[in-house]
C-alpha cells in the first residue's frame, strides 16, 4: 500500500494535507 501511495504523488500530498489539517484542529481544541 505504501508503494501505491508513492506511485500516486497527488494522493500522497492529499494525505499530508489532511494530516496537517488534523494537527490544526487538535491545536485549536487543546
Amino acid at each position: 500500500m505504501i508503494f501505491k501511495d508513492f506511485s500516486h504523488p497527488k494522493r500522497f500530498k492529499q494525505k499530508i494535507v489532511s494530516f496537517k489539517q488534523i494537527q490544526k484542529i487538535v491545536k485549536n481544541v487543546f
